[in-house]
């Protein structure tokens, strides 16, 4: 697995691409989807193509990201132009499935459950 890290830089608008904001949020969206709130120690895996942004973050807020290796690199996409999509989920279907969980190493869940998505 490849690794990165860093600290994430929160977008000021909600994603052109998403479909309805979410009007339960109280942290000064409008933001699309869920807002979820994480604390230290929590560990969240996002899916290949998965949309995300961060929302809110103290200054000392740090992430560790792990990537299959063979990998295409990661980008920051806001998919501001449509005419895009196609070679996105081009190279979304590139990503290599993980030789074991992320989280909890071979024989992990999450293989088990990205494997029949896969079928």
């Amino acid at each position: 697995m490849l690794l990165g890290r860093g600290q994430l830089d929160p977008y000021p608008d909600p994603d052109p691409g998403a479909t309805a904001p979410n009007p339960e949020n109280d942290a000064g969206g409008p933001y699309y989807g869920r807002l979820v709130s994480l604390a230290p120690g929590d560990v969240v895996v996002i899916p290949a193509g998965t949309a995300h942004m961060n929302v809110e973050m103290t200054d000392d807020y740090r992430f560790v990201g792990v990537y299959p290796v063979g990998s295409p690199k990661w980008k920051s996409e806001r998919c501001d132009n449509r005419d895009i999509m196609s070679q996105l989920r081009d190279e979304i279907s590139q990503v290599p499935m993980p030789i074991a969980d992320p989280v909890q190493g071979e024989g992990g869940l999450l293989i088990t459950l990205w494997s029949k998505v896969d079928q």
